[in-house]
């Protein structure tokens, strides 16, 4: 039994634990769909967190005032949250994606989409293009890799994307 708090967690979410075996038609998605769906609504309450708190301090005026609630003042809120949110989700899945091959979910969730052929970050146009395919994976509420051979999402499968564990244990626990 480990002796300390991290090393219990470490022990019950090792990555080590997500391997899975190449399939007859290419490399299997390494990391459970528990995995995934955690690193999705991170993405979400980062993407939706950030539009509230715009339309919170863009309506505060208009929720402070006296008077008669002026439509282009509400007309600004929502654009300043439409606005709040779409750059949030754009810094996170093109920038961070792109670069790292990990958003703030994936972080969290301790996983990386890489390139299935160079295992490598997709790139600004290769991570845009994956949150596009996203929307596919919307359809069908991210559960196609509970019942997909090489448990792979559409998105994965249409940008040549594939999930692999990322090891999270500090520098000083390695081995």
């Amino acid at each position: 039994m480990p002796d300390d708090a991290y090393a219990a967690f470490y022990a019950l979410t090792d990555p080590a634990d997500d391997a899975a075996p190449s399939d007859a038609h290419g490399p299997v998605s390494e990391v459970r769909w528990w995995r995934r769906s955690v690193a999705d609504v991170v993405d979400a309450v980062l993407t939706l967190g950030s539009a509230g708190l715009a339309l919170l301090v863009f309506s505060l005026p208009t929720l402070l005032s006296d008077g008669p609630v002026v439509d282009t003042s509400v007309i600004l809120a929502v654009a300043a949250a439409y606005a709040a949110g779409l750059t949030a989700a754009l810094l996170n899945h093109v920038g961070a994606l792109g670069a790292s091959g990990q958003t703030l979910g994936c972080t969290v969730a301790r996983f990386a989409l890489v390139d299935e052929a160079t295992r490598t970050a997709p790139g600004a146009s290769g991570a845009f293009r994956y949150l596009e395919c996203e929307t596919l994976d919307a359809l069908t509420l991210g559960l196609r890799p509970l019942w997909h051979p090489r448990r792979l999402r559409y998105a994965d499968g249409l940008c040549g994307l594939i999930a692999v564990p990322v090891d999270a244990r500090p520098r000083q626990q390695r081995q």
